[in-house]
């Protein structure tokens, strides 16, 4: 799928009504993921504004970890982020699905790294919240008022299982 379908897809995710675009998990698919960014003045996901900064999409292709960089980050005189989180469009549905070892990085620091404790867990909208969504929406808000803005980039690494089948490994 081109970075552009992948975009008009996740417009229409986050447009649609409850159940309008609801598909059952497949365990041999391959999903997308992007970092998704809010700020007192907007909402920035999987570089639907060019001027904010460079996203670095990724494919979820099986079991392993991933990693999603957002780079060349402007602000445009934000003071603030209110929430950073994973988007997917893996459905909800019937999905056995896991996140774990979420790890958030702010120009290269490790921010917060979440593990499988109550107090020190990220929130997944409609696995462990009241709130109905469609595919796996992970939040990493825990302390972020506490941390300046970032300068030049925010990276999450996390792994996902629950999968069909491994990632393969990439040698470059």
């Amino acid at each position: 799928m081109s970075f552009r379908k992948f975009i008009a897809c996740m417009l229409l995710v986050a447009m649609a009504p409850a159940g309008a675009l609801a598909a059952a998990f497949d365990a041999e698919g391959v999903y997308h993921a992007t970092i998704g960014i809010q700020t007192p003045g907007g909402l920035f996901r999987g570089g639907e504004d060019g001027q904010f900064g460079l996203f670095h999409d990724v494919e979820i292709k099986g079991n392993g970890t991933y990693l999603l960089i957002v780079s060349d980050i402007d602000f445009g005189g934000e003071e603030a982020i209110d929430l950073i989180f994973i988007s997917t469009d893996i459905p909800l549905t019937d999905s056995p699905i896991v996140f774990s070892d979420v790890t958030l990085r702010m120009d290269g620091d490790n921010l917060h790294k979440f593990d499988d404790s109550d107090e020190n867990r990220v929130t997944i909208l409609g696995v462990n919240t009241q709130e109905e969504k469609e595919f796996y929406e992970v939040h990493c808000i825990n302390g972020l008022f506490e941390y300046p803005l970032p300068t030049h980039s925010i990276s999450i690494e996390f792994t996902v299982s629950g999968f069909a089948y491994d990632q393969e490994m990439t040698i470059f």
